[in-house]
């Protein structure tokens, strides 16, 4: 059954305005992988050191969540992706001139955490939802991910190639400027209008709704699920590119291997979000967690090889 293709009924600025803030804050995310082994070999640091910032910023991001969305339901999420912005833009460069490893654990570890959590998915899909009718709510936010999944296309190649010609420092440098572009993109997102109290949870207070939110089963299965899709999604976007130096690729393997995720990832997107119009939900992400469950497999059984790679990229994709 074929996907609708039309965009009758859809904010295509919200999708993409969203997505290009996307594209930029979770394309620079997944460049870090690329980042991680020339920083640590310039610093002369262990390889735990920036990976270990990278865990602290993943938690931060899944920890003040909640009260980002809370921030960007009651003040705009036009100030909040901002202020995610600059955050994110300072904790790059503040690793890039780091000298002692507690000033990239800030950098890398509290201030992109910050950013991520105010300026990626949750906060710019609640407007892409919120913007759509709810029968089209679906493919809406599939469009929004997929131009937000080009960010990994594209970022992960051209920072691997600005460290090969201007070194890892310039690289953050450069990324840090990038980010911060995601502040004036947002002001076309949102004109910091309020939405009726109706809208969200009745002016239900965060614990109340937190708690409200947890006593529903289908919730608590789909965090454990996220949990699972983070910690795998995170794991390979970090490791994957120092994994395939030490077993010999060449040093953009890693670099063509994340474009590879995003462009596959592109393609699911705008087919699961056309097909999330005509089928249940639930079963198309178990099918995907299933799909992805069987490309780890896959890759850690078969030897290690350029198809190998490129079958693992695409199915995870």
């Amino acid at each position: 059954m074929r996907p609708r293709l039309s965009l009758a009924g859809l904010p295509v600025a919200v999708i993409a305005l969203g997505g290009l803030v996307m594209a930029i804050s979770v394309g620079l995310r997944a460049a870090l992988g690329v980042v991680v082994l020339p920083y640590s070999l310039l610093h002369g640091w262990p390889l735990t050191t920036l990976s270990l910032a990278m865990a602290v910023h993943n938690l931060l991001w899944g920890l003040v969540q909640p009260l980002i969305g809370w921030l960007a339901d009651r003040r705009g999420a036009r100030l909040v992706i901002g202020v995610g912005a600059v955050a994110y833009g300072g904790g790059l460069v503040l690793t890039a001139w780091a000298s002692a490893p507690a000033q990239a654990m800030v950098g890398s570890g509290g201030l992109v955490g910050l950013g991520l959590a105010a300026a990626s998915f949750p906060v710019v899909l609640a407007l892409v939802g919120r913007a759509s009718s709810p029968e089209r709510r679906p493919l809406a936010m599939g469009l929004a991910i997929a131009v937000g999944s080009l960010g990994q296309v594209v970022l992960p190649p051209l920072v691997a190639w600005t460290i090969a010609e201007k070194g890892v420092d310039a690289a953050l440098v450069a990324m840090g400027g990038l980010a911060a572009l995601m502040a004036p993109l947002a002001l076309g997102l949102d004109r910091g209008r309020r939405v009726a109290p109706s809208a969200v949870g009745s002016g239900i207070p965060p614990r109340a709704a937190l708690a409200a939110a947890w006593a529903e089963p289908g919730y608590r299965l789909l965090v454990l699920g996220f949990f699972a899709c983070g910690f795998q999604l995170a794991f390979v976007s970090l490791h994957l590119p120092g994994h395939l130096s030490a077993c010999g690729h060449a040093p953009a393997a890693g670099a063509v291997a994340l474009a590879v995720m995003g462009g596959f990832n592109v393609v699911g997107c705008w087919l699961f979000g056309g097909l999330g119009t005509r089928w249940p939900l639930a079963r198309l992400l178990g099918g995907l967690y299933l799909a992805r469950a069987l490309a780890v497999t896959l890759f850690l059984a078969l030897p290690p090889s350029e198809s190998s790679l490129l079958f693992f990229s695409a199915l995870t994709g």
